[in-house]
């Protein structure tokens, strides 16, 4: 897993230079993109451009200059990281001399060179890339706001939440648009991307729903519906018996005995049900009785030997 994508992105560039590499290769992001044609305009590379791979991902090609044409050799530096954020005003920083390097600066205008940020009178300050994108309502899903809670009604079911006072959030034309109240609080602009990232999950929820599966595992271990009532068979001397939330909907499946399947609107709830089931049989690695997620993979453990 990559922490810094940024830095790695500047190491692969930096690497190639040095490696006298005409093209290399990087995970895509919109980010990335938005510096790379920072490093183009500027002439720092030749181009780039978004290549479509086999598992639905993209990546970036990126063609480099020919260092035995320009006679020199770029270098990129990473200045503010993730384990330590650098916050500059524009006016703070020194040109180069004979602009030979230039600041990159993540600001409320996007990413752009430090002349461009000071040319605006911004700071450069990473603000919320997710949270200035309005949420668009699906076919068949409205919102409505009242008393501070918003209610989103699906074909699938209702959903409610509570709106915190840091944040505003509107409907307009088939978009809800989250602000924040106060862009000097940080909570509040923590807030901002979090309660648009909530709203965007439940307009999903309530057009396409949510599903959960558990797979049980062991001799005489199965799963009974009786009801509303989840039926657990799993080595005790009597039967376990769940209450299961009205929200949440259960089947067994068709071809698997030993998997049954929960559907509900509301993700929250339905994942604290399941894994209040999965707890009731963690899985075991030795004798392999368990009850775990569907796909879930558990390493097997041999049993000692005796001496």
């Amino acid at each position: 897993m990559i922490i810094d994508p940024i830095g790695d992105l500047l190491t692969r560039l930096r690497n190639a230079y040095l490696a006298r590499i005409l093209e290399v290769s990087a995970p895509y992001s919109n980010l990335k993109s938005d510096l790379l044609k920072i490093l183009k305009k500027n002439k720092y590379i030749v181009d780039f451009e978004e290549v479509d791979e086999w598992d639905n991902k993209k990546s970036l090609l990126i063609k480099l200059n020919n260092v035995r044409e320009t006679l020199y050799v770029p270098t990129f530096k990473r200045i503010s990281k993730p384990g330590q954020r650098i916050y500059v005003w524009t006016k703070d920083i020194k040109k180069s001399r004979n602009w030979k390097w230039i600041y990159i600066l993540s600001t409320p205008k996007w990413v752009i060179t430090w002349y461009e940020a000071r040319t605006l009178n911004v700071v450069g300050e990473l603000m919320s890339r997710i949270g200035k994108l309005p949420v668009v309502l699906a076919d068949k899903v409205e919102a409505k706001i009242l008393d501070n809670v918003i209610e989103v009604k699906g074909p699938l079911g209702t959903l409610k939440a509570d709106i915190h006072e840091l944040v505003s959030v509107s409907v307009e034309e088939g978009k809800v648009v989250v602000t924040p109240k106060d862009l000097e609080n940080p909570l509040s602009k923590a807030l901002w991307w979090t309660t648009r990232a909530n709203i965007n999950n439940m307009v999903e929820w309530v057009s396409k729903g949510y599903k959960k599966s558990l797979e049980i595992n062991g001799v005489w271990y199965k799963f009974e519906i009786a009801g509303n009532k989840l039926v657990l068979s799993i080595g005790f001397s009597h039967k376990v018996d769940v209450e299961t939330p009205k929200e949440i909907t259960m089947k067994m499946d068709e071809k698997f005995k030993n998997t049954i399947h929960f559907d509900s609107i509301d993700k929250q709830l339905l994942g604290e049900f399941v894994a209040k089931i999965r707890a009731m049989k963690k899985p075991e690695p030795y004798k392999g009785k368990w009850i775990k997620y569907v796909g879930e993979t558990i390493r097997r453990k041999a049993w000692k030997s005796g001496k």
